[in-house]
């Protein structure tokens, strides 16, 4: 039900209104491919190579997106990120 909800949420939005209200954050590189696709598509969003950063710099609400440099690629989520992203309600 609320996925029926959000889309046709989304649907009532004009694309210009949905990239106007993005609020997306990425821990990773410039040379991720997630990365390189947004970008080329016109995608705004802020890019930090650390997670701590990311979170701290990331308005209230705001989604996060971690990336890895490779698919082995590990990244530690201390205490502290955690705290700030539930104090901020960051995803």
């Amino acid at each position: 039900m609320r996925f029926l909800i959000l889309l046709l949420s989304i649907s009532c939005l004009t694309l210009s209104d949905v990239y106007a209200k993005v609020n997306l954050f990425i821990c990773g590189t410039e040379g991720n491919d997630l990365v390189k696709l947004l970008k080329a598509n016109g995608v705004e969003f802020g890019l930090y190579n650390n997670i701590l950063d990311a979170v701290k710099k990331a308005p209230r609400h705001s989604g996060i997106m971690v990336l890895g440099s490779d698919n082995s690629a590990r990244t530690a989520v201390t205490d502290e990120v955690y705290r700030i992203a539930i104090k901020k309600n960051v995803l």
